[in-house]
């Protein structure tokens, strides 16, 4: 079931935003550690997960995201 969730195209923009959320708030801690590149990471990723919202084909989505790090 988890699979079938992940290359949902309005579950993917709800996880991008939600990862944009969590790295803002995260961002003053990440700065005081000095890891503030982890924001970028997280940005990224959100990016990512924008990109393979936009593939029409679920099959192209899912080899998109696992290409990208993400079980899908």
């Amino acid at each position: 079931m988890a699979n079938k969730l992940t290359v949902n195209a309005k579950w993917l923009e709800l996880a991008a935003i939600k990862l944009e959320m969590d790295a803002a708030q995260s961002l003053p801690a990440w700065i005081i550690l000095g890891q503030s590149a982890r924001y970028c990471e997280d940005l990224g990723k959100a990016a990512m997960l924008r990109r393979a919202a936009t593939i029409k084909n679920m099959g192209e989505r899912r080899h998109f995201l696992r290409a990208n790090g993400v079980e899908a």
